[in-house]
């Protein structure tokens, strides 16, 4: 019990500015993602992101495994969670970009967890350059999202 406190307590010396500079380098990275998303072509790479859009269809109930089989099988942990989409439009080109939307969102979340380990254990203290740190360390992923 006195750790779970002594957690508490050292989230509460957190600043307003911190906080905000930390939400303010997400939201920024977020947007950026987002410009490439929504301006890029859809499906780069046939093999790898028709297979990962594959197992959204099936979990929607869409037969793709026509695909599957020329494209490789790529599991349904993550793409199970983008199979809404499929419910949610009927344009193929917006299931493709919400689907990158939602990778984009995920991938800029590495910024806020960046952030945290600058402030809270390397104890850097310009939060510009903790800002910058931040912003391009989401950007080290191997997908465009």
């Amino acid at each position: 019990m006195k750790k779970i406190r002594k957690i508490f307590r050292k989230s509460d010396y957190i600043k307003k500015e911190i906080l905000y500079a930390m939400l303010i380098t997400f939201a920024l990275t977020f947007a950026i993602k987002c410009f490439f998303c929504l301006s890029a072509l859809p499906v780069r790479t046939l093999s790898d992101e028709l297979a990962t859009i594959s197992g959204a269809a099936y979990w929607a109930g869409y037969d793709w495994s026509s695909v599957v089989s020329n494209a490789g099988y790529y599991g349904v942990g993550f793409t199970s969670l983008l199979s809404i989409f499929f419910y949610i439009f009927e344009n193929p080109i917006y299931i493709y970009r919400a689907m990158l939307i939602t990778c984009a969102f995920l991938q800029s979340l590495a910024a806020i967890l960046v952030f945290y380990v600058c402030v809270h254990y390397c104890k850097f203290k310009n939060i510009l350059m903790i800002s910058l740190i931040a912003l391009s360390s989401s950007f080290f992923v191997a997908t465009r999202a």
